[in-house]
This record gives structure tokens, C-alpha cells and sequence, in this order.
């Protein structure tokens, strides 16, 4: 047998390596066109815009709206500062660009926990709980406030040789991922005192809050590229399948 063609070819593996290098960082470079980005852009642009999004189901209750999405873009960052000397809370704090939205390069969040039981019902302690939060002001540039919306609210017709008629309109509250920073006053006292629209807006804030720390945070890049989606799924069938052998033996 006498080898011919290819197989005579002397291959180089470093040569192939590099190669397969320069192959995938020449495709890295196509996909970040896709995103506006290019070889000199700095980190990912838009990474918390994205993340937020792709976590609006699961851990903000669909609090993102479109019309958040363009401030979003400015944000940079999403850090997480416990409250070290008392271990009684923790405070979020969101980091933006300049940007033509707000004036704010910081918004914060800041979370009260009870860590002991309350006193006066020691028998429903279940761990520690939030019991106040308290959000910050956002200064709004001319026109850009998201979390506020005009409406018409009635027309004036003219009287008879008068001006045109005219419109009335009133500006109420918008649905917006940044009305977080702006919850219902509560400092931990009794909940009668509540109102039941207020006890509900504070419930989903404490979950939120509770779910940027826990799980948006720790694990921002999984939800910007959505594999974070993937492990729940994976964890589901892992639990399927041993339920099924389980079932498997006990009818051995």
C-alpha cells in the first residue's frame, strides 16, 4: 500500500490551532456587529438592559415596561451592599451612564429585616423577614419621566364666537420598572394600618428585592444569555427522571 494525496500532507497542529483560533474570533467579531458592538467596544452594552428583560417574568413580575428600555440601556451596573454592623438588611444600588433620561448616576433600594421573631405573634416566625424599605428620589429631566403618563380627560367645546375647543388632560401614574424606587411608606408597623392596594404593592416590592439579590445578581449573565432558563428546565427533567426510577423500583 502506497499512501498518496492528503494523507502524505504534513499536518501542523499549532498551525490548525491557530487557525480554529482566528476562525472563532473572526466569527466573535460578526456577532458583535449584530449588537452594535465592534473589537473596541468596552464590556457589552445594553448587558443589564438585557437582563432585566429576560428576568421580567420570573423575578420582577413583568414590572419592566417598553418604555423603560431606552433608560435601561444606561444602566451599568447592579451591586448588592449588606448592612454589615447590625445584619439587619441589605441595600441595592443601580449605576447609570449620563444619559438625557434622569440626573441620577445612582439609584438605591435599601431593605429592613426582622431577623428575630415579632413579639407579638412568636408563633408565625418563618426566618427572617423585610419589614420597611424605603426607595430614593429620581430627578427626572424636562419631558423623560417614565412613571408618569398624560391622559385626555374631557373636551370643551366653545362657545359661539370663541376660541376653539380645547382638551383637558391630567398626568396619573404609568406602569414602570422605576416605581420600585418610589414604594408605599411602610416602617414596619402594624399591617391594619395599610391599605389593601399598599399591603399588595409591598408584598411584590419584598419579593423583588429579594430576587435581585438572590438571583438576578449572582447570576446576571446566565439571564442576559437566557441559559439561566436552561438549568431550571434541566433541574426539572434531573427530578423527573429520578421520580420515574423510584416508581421503576417500587414495582420491582
Amino acid at each position: 500500500y502506497e499512501p498518496s494525496g492528503a494523507e502524505i500532507e504534513w499536518k501542523n497542529k499549532e498551525e490548525e490551532q491557530n487557525g480554529d483560533a482566528t476562525e472563532a474570533i473572526t466569527n466573535g467579531i460578526g456577532k458583535l456587529k449584530v449588537l452594535d458592538m465592534d473589537e473596541n467596544t468596552k464590556g457589552i452594552p445594553k448587558f443589564w438592559m438585557y437582563a432585566l428583560k429576560n428576568a421580567n417574568d420570573e423575578c420582577l413580575m413583568g414590572m419592566v415596561e417598553v418604555h423603560d428600555e431606552p433608560v435601561l440601556e444606561h444602566l451599568t451596573d447592579i451591586t448588592v451592599h449588606l448592612n454589615e454592623q447590625q445584619n439587619n438588611g441589605f441595600t441595592l444600588k443601580f449605576h447609570f451612564t449620563e444619559n438625557p433620561y434622569m440626573s441620577n448616576t445612582v439609584l438605591t433600594k435599601e431593605y429592613t429585616l426582622r431577623e428575630d421573631p415579632d413579639p407579638e405573634s412568636p408563633l408565625e416566625y418563618d426566618g427572617p423577614e423585610i419589614i420597611s424599605c424605603k426607595g430614593c428620589p429620581i430627578d427626572w429631566k424636562a419631558g423623560k419621566d417614565v412613571t408618569k403618563t398624560t391622559v385626555k380627560v374631557k373636551k370643551l367645546k366653545p362657545k359661539k364666537g370663541k376660541t376653539p375647543e380645547k382638551e383637558l388632560t391630567k398626568e396619573v401614574r404609568a406602569d414602570s420598572f422605576f416605581n420600585f424606587f418610589n414604594p408605599p411608606e411602610h416602617t414596619g408597623g402594624k399591617e391594619e394600618e395599610m391599605s389593601d392596594e399598599d399591603r399588595g404593592t409591598l408584598a411584590m416590592d419584598f419579593d423583588v428585592g429579594f430576587a435581585i439579590k438572590e438571583k438576578l445578581v449572582p447570576r446576571a449573565v446566565l439571564y442576559f444569555t437566557g441559559e439561566a432558563f436552561d438549568e431550571e428546565d434541566e433541574d426539572f427533567e434531573d427530578l423527573d427522571t429520578e421520580e420515574e426510577e423510584e416508581d421503576s423500583d417500587d414495582m420491582d
